[in-house]
């Protein structure tokens, strides 16, 4: 437990570090009950719930001018957004 610790930077006290490892024994055990499932016809799952593609139609619509984009900022210089400077 207390290598698990370091590597987590934890600093736990006596009483915590026995605490999580009877709880991490306890997952350990689970996991090995799940080691005996047979799964050797079963095909891996990578992605539980189906994707699909949900995107909206791609339609010219007019846009903000660039008096009413700049009017709710005061980071703005010479009709441009202003942000922090970055090294």
């Amino acid at each position: 437990m207390e290598k698990v610790a370091r590597l987590a930077r934890l600093q736990l006290s006596p009483e915590e570090a026995s605490r999580i490892e009877k709880d991490l024994n306890q997952v350990l055990k689970e996991f090995k009950i799940l080691d005996k499932a047979k799964t050797s016809n079963v095909q891996p799952s990578y992605q539980p719930i189906p994707l699909k593609n949900i995107t909206r139609k791609d339609l010219v619509e007019d846009s903000l001018s660039r008096k009413q984009a700049m009017s709710n900022t005061k980071n703005k210089k010479k009709g441009y957004f202003t942000g922090p400077g970055v090294v």
